[in-house]
């Protein structure tokens, strides 16, 4: 990342990851990029273990399926999941 990030935290000082993540377009950019190129920064350096990326758009059940069986929260996502800390709007990825 080329600058620094801020990140909202609650009353016991844990992270809001869904909406409290402020950083310039150009590193979230970036961070899109390190998923499309499977954890491989732009120097070439494997910085996510390599097939982190297919896992999260694959999903598991360990995953996806127990969170649908344990949350009355609409997620608004027919078919999708959430894996990794990262939600995945399509079944297809």
């Amino acid at each position: 990342m080329e600058n620094d990030a801020y990140i909202a935290i609650d009353s016991a000082g844990a992270a809001i990851h869904d909406g409290g993540l402020c950083a310039t377009a150009r590193d979230v950019a970036r961070l899109g990029q390190l998923l499309l190129d499977d954890g491989r920064a732009a120097s070439g350096e494997q910085v996510l273990p390599e097939g982190w990326t297919r896992d999260v758009l694959a999903g598991a059940a360990d995953g996806k399926d127990a969170f649908a069986a344990t949350s009355g929260f609409d997620t608004g996502m027919p078919g999708g999941h959430y894996r990794h800390q990262l939600w995945v709007p399509f079944a297809d990825g």
